[in-house]
């Protein structure tokens, strides 16, 4: 299975990164911190990291992740520094992920196919290959309901 980033490595493609602060108390690290490390894993795999963002919300917005205020802010910077993929701090539903995709006419991945991107380039093995794309497979059957 071709992996969502494969494609693009060699280019480099133009990324932002956004998180949602929920200011948790229980949570043993920060958001910046949380954002540095997805900074790191987007570079990993492939990316160039143009610049970062977060919304300060009490809990996610359900059907867009963001407030449709900052998505309308975003969406002027996005054109602006010529971004092409958005990387999101979290995992978003498939409804929210089509939502910011069709919002900023953009690719939209979140931590965890940016996370199983990177282990998908790394697998040597054929079982280990295998273990990666049946764990993408998995993650990306609920984002093919209505793609048809």
């Amino acid at each position: 299975m071709e992996s969502p980033l494969r494609s693009k490595q060699a280019h480099g493609e133009p990324a932002f990164l956004l998180a949602v602060d929920e200011r948790t108390p229980d949570v043993p690290f920060t958001c910046q911190e949380s954002l540095a490390e997805l900074a790191e894993l987007a570079t990993t795999a492939g990316l160039q990291v143009v610049g970062s963002d977060i919304q300060r919300l009490a809990h996610p917005v359900a059907g867009s992740y963001f407030g449709t205020g900052k998505i309308r802010t975003w969406t002027t910077r996005f054109q602006a520094e010529g971004v092409q993929v958005v990387v999101v701090d979290a995992e978003l539903k498939p409804s929210q992920q089509r939502t910011l995709e069709e919002a900023w006419g953009i690719k939209v991945i979140d931590r965890t196919t940016l996370i199983l991107d990177i282990f998908a380039r790394r697998a040597k093995t054929l079982e280990a290959q295998l273990q990666i794309e049946l764990a993408q497979l998995n993650y990306l059957y609920p984002r093919l309901t209505r793609m048809w």
